[in-house]
């Protein structure tokens, strides 16, 4: 799920993520990867990568890893892209984003 924000807020992007409770994951595809977890273990986990990080614009891709890869080597997972739970988790990091935006003076 794309989550599009525009750049209201002092962070940078990995810190904002950070304050969201993500950790930064790697670099994958030119994209970097941020995760947190949905359990006690590593999985299940939110992922997001992000699309595009610009002065005035933010995209996060969102998707939702229920466990991981089934095959030795591989990256192919059985991640959820739109389903209520992915849907719930972006409206959490929006709605935390507008309350760090208005906390420094802005508004998203």
């Amino acid at each position: 799920m794309k989550i599009y924000l525009k750049k209201t807020f002092a962070d940078n992007t990995p810190t904002l993520l950070k304050k969201c409770g993500y950790h930064y994951t790697g670099e994958f595809r030119g994209e970097s990867g941020f995760a947190r977890r949905a359990g006690a273990g590593i999985y299940p986990q939110f992922h997001i990568y992000v699309n595009q990080d610009t002065d005035e614009e933010l995209i996060l891709n969102l998707h939702f890893d229920a466990k991981k890869p089934s095959y030795a080597g591989s990256s192919m997972h059985s991640g959820e892209y739109d389903t209520e739970i992915v849907k719930d988790e972006a409206d959490r990091i929006k709605n935390f984003i507008a309350r760090v935006a208005e906390e420094s003076g802005n508004q998203t």
